[in-house]
């Protein structure tokens, strides 16, 4: 990943370690509504800041957390789809990992939680954001 990349880059980042996540890990997104208990969501965020701050090295994550880890780059790889970032108006990047850790991290909190069950139900019915 470069120091400084644009959202649409990011998003492109996010669904290839996704999917090469997926593989590697074998196993699926989280397709249950019920979202993780806050105790649980710290270990996850510990494995996105791994995954964020080992780049190039295999992400070493509890099988608990490998579908939720799944799942938030899921949800910044779709929300930084160009025509999201045409409507939020999202301003320039000026730092890459940065960018990543407000967006799986922080954005994740602000309203990721909430959509989650909602791409959850598409994921199921094979109406997937990408």
């Amino acid at each position: 990943m470069n120091e400084v990349a644009s959202w649409e880059e990011l998003g492109q980042w996010c669904w290839v370690q996704m999917l090469c996540l997926k593989r590697s890990w074998r196993t699926e997104l989280p397709t249950r509504c019920r979202l993780p208990t806050a105790e649980f969501e710290e270990s996850i965020d510990a494995g996105i800041r791994r995954l964020l701050h080992t780049r190039d090295q295999p992400v070493d994550a509890t099988a608990e957390d490998q579908p939720w880890i799944l799942a938030r780059l899921q949800f910044g790889s779709g929300l930084l789809q160009p025509k999201n970032l045409r409507l939020l108006k999202i301003p320039k990047l000026i730092h890459s990992v940065d960018a990543l850790c407000f967006l799986l991290l922080e954005e994740w909190y602000d309203s990721g939680r909430e959509l989650w069950p909602v791409l959850a139900e598409r994921l199921q019915s094979n109406t997937v954001l990408r």
